[in-house]
């Protein structure tokens, strides 16, 4: 983030706290938040800011930024992914319309994950009294499969963040988790 972008984050924050008069952030805190921001662009933060300012109670963890940013942003672009139900409608319609015989078509990776996980054979295969399990089973699947993928974003953002630090950080894991050198007995 560039210099200029972070005295305005800084303003953004300052103005977002005093929308909740409740909130107890102080300068450091919000200090923080901006070095935690950094990944962000000026505008995601803006956009992130004033969607959480009319949804949220309470004054926004960095977390809760970053999760409405994502969320601005596959609004803008209309790239978000489906909630756990309209991917098993999906799934159903991919089992009516093609069967184990045809391609299947998947709105997304995350989709086609689950699918493969719970396999298609499977899926292909269910009696009538085995929908409602299987519904629920392979919506449990998609919600792991869509957690991880936000878990993992999220920690390349960090490693993106801390550049060389990591390296001293897996270097420093290592040299305490290695065996101790074997002595020689004289």
């Amino acid at each position: 983030m560039e210099q200029k972008d972070v005295a305005r984050v800084m303003k953004l924050l300052v103005t977002c706290r005093k929308a909740f008069p409740a909130s107890r952030a102080d300068a450091e805190t919000l200090a923080l938040y901006v070095k935690v921001l950094e990944p962000l662009s000026y505008v995601e933060i803006e956009a992130a800011v004033m969607r959480i300012m009319r949804t949220a109670k309470f004054f926004p963890t960095p977390a809760e930024i970053f999760e409405a940013a994502e969320k601005v942003k596959q609004a803008a672009n209309d790239t978000g992914l489906p909630d756990a139900g309209e991917a098993w409608r999906e799934v159903e319609e991919n089992v009516y319309r093609n069967h184990v015989y045809k391609p299947w078509t998947y709105s997304c990776q995350e989709v086609e994950k689950a699918v493969s996980r719970f396999g298609k054979k499977e899926l292909c295969s269910l009696g009538e009294h085995e929908v409602n399990t299987a519904r629920a089973q392979f919506m449990r699947i998609y919600n792991e499969i869509v957690a991880r993928g936000r878990e993992d974003r999220a920690n390349e953002h960090v490693l993106l963040q801390m550049g060389d630090r990591v390296k001293q950080l897996i270097n420093k894991t290592a040299a305490q988790h290695a065996l101790p050198a074997s002595r020689k007995e004289a």
